[in-house]
């Protein structure tokens, strides 16, 4: 079969072999017509799919990457392969994230006397990860300092990884009122323009404390119950329901940051798998909320829980009304 071409893409006959062997193409089907030979007809949205897929081709790309970034162009991926690539690459995630870890805390070694929970030193250790990769991360932590000063308030080593800890630790309580307003007032979140990692930084610490709020379960346990049932098969995302999730999340991250901080997840694999993951697992998330509830309303009620006011940043006013 010659090579084809579409809306300004050319596929070779290899290239869709190749993706009728994974699993991503679906095969033309054969229609016997009696004494008239027979027909061959594609599924409809094939030429699509296989459209979105050379677009998308590079090498050293596999199977999964294509699934994925063909997903997030709005082609129909196959449900199913659909699940497996995000399947494959919470794998291949979580093997790197934990690759790191150790080495993280191979380097910097607890003595044995003080060992604590495995959990929190693991915390400590990306928390010790990000301030390293982030220079940002060092600005934040001077400027939480600084609004803690001006309140009054008691001014940790390093308020920025105090909270992280806090945050990753599997075993941490929701901070008492005391504790979760002097966050607010750190992170700036009722300040006219906080920081946008700091803003980050406070959606995701609003994010847990409403997912607790709502369902009686940390943020932790949810989170950690989802990837473990991608893992294990036992539960997989229906693609509408990741679709769903994604838009949520990109209509909140662009009230935030409007410009995305220049990173389009559609151009890179690794960032559009993580957006697969991120959108699979807030998927089955969603399905422990009240009432068909999403991240506005988790949002909504971690800041009614830690009453903090409504802060006046534009973004993360928009934020929490979409």
């Amino acid at each position: 079969m010659a090579a084809v071409s579409a809306a300004g893409v050319t596929v070779s006959a290899a290239q869709l072999e190749r993706w009728r062997r994974w699993g991503l193409l679906p095969r033309a089907t054969r229609t016997w017509q009696g004494k008239y030979g027979s027909t061959c007809s594609l599924p409809e949205g094939s030429v699509e799919l296989a459209t979105a897929l050379g677009r998308r081709a590079r090498r050293g790309r596999g199977w999964a990457d294509l699934a994925v970034l063909a997903w997030m162009d709005g082609a129909p991926v196959k449900p199913s392969v659909l699940a497996r690539s995000v399947r494959h690459s919470t794998r291949t995630l979580l093997e790197t994230v934990h690759a790191e870890l150790e080495q993280e805390m191979a380097a910097s070694p607890v003595p044995e006397d003080l060992r604590l929970d495995p959990a929190y030193e693991q915390a400590e250790a990306m928390a010790r990860i990000v301030e390293g990769q982030r220079n940002s991360g060092r600005r934040v932590t001077q400027r939480m300092r600084t609004r803690l000063r001006a309140a009054g308030c008691e001014v940790p080593d390093n308020p920025l990884n105090e909270m992280l800890i806090r945050m990753w630790s599997a075993f941490a309580e929701p901070p008492d009122d005391e504790t979760a307003h002097m966050w607010g007032i750190a992170l700036g979140l009722t300040s006219e323009s906080p920081d946008e990692m700091a803003v980050m930084a406070g959606l995701g610490w609003l994010f847990g404390r409403g997912l607790m709020e709502l369902t009686g379960t940390s943020g932790h346990g949810l989170v950690d119950l989802a990837v473990q049932q991608l893992l294990n098969g036992e539960a997989a995302a229906t693609t509408e329901e990741m679709t769903r999730a994604r838009e949520e999340f990109r209509s909140v991250a662009a009230a935030i940051v409007p410009d995305g901080m220049g990173v389009d997840p559609g151009q890179h694999a690794m960032l559009a798998q993580l957006v697969a993951l991120f959108s699979s697992v807030w998927a089955l998330v969603c399905r422990q909320l009240p009432n068909g509830g999403g991240l506005p309303m988790v949002l909504r009620a971690g800041l009614d829980a830690i009453g903090v006011p409504i802060p006046a940043h534009e973004g993360l006013r928009a934020a929490l009304a979409a």
